[in-house]
C-alpha cells in the first residue's frame, strides 16, 4: 500500500521532471539521486497505468496522458509547482 507521502513524492517528482526536462535535472534540483526520482515518478505510473514519459537513451519527453496529467497538477497540487501563486484565502462567513 503507498503512503500519502509516497503519493506526494512521486507528484512532485513527476511535475518537477517535467519542468526540468531529465531525471538527473530533476533530481539535482529536488537534491536527491536520480535513482530515487524515477522510483518515485514509476509510482504514479504503475498507480495511474499508463506511462506519464515516453523515455529513450538520450531523450524525455511527456506523453499525452502525462501532459494531461501535468496540466491537472497544476490546479490540484499547488505545493508541486513553487513558482505558482498561492491560493488566495477564502473569507469566513
Amino acid at each position: 500500500m503507498t503512503t500519502i507521502l509516497e503519493e506526494t513524492s512521486g507528484l512532485v517528482a513527476f511535475v518537477r521532471t517535467a519542468e526540468e526536462g531529465s531525471f538527473s535535472a530533476a533530481s539535482r534540483a529536488l537534491g536527491a539521486s536520480q535513482s530515487a526520482v524515477s522510483k518515485s515518478v514509476a509510482r504514479p505510473e504503475s498507480r495511474l497505468g499508463v506511462h506519464l514519459f515516453q523515455r529513450s537513451t538520450h531523450t524525455l519527453s511527456l506523453t499525452a496522458e502525462g501532459q494531461a496529467s501535468l496540466d491537472r497538477g497544476e490546479h490540484e497540487c499547488p505545493p508541486c509547482h513553487p513558482q505558482a501563486r498561492p491560493l488566495s484565502k477564502s473569507k469566513r462567513l
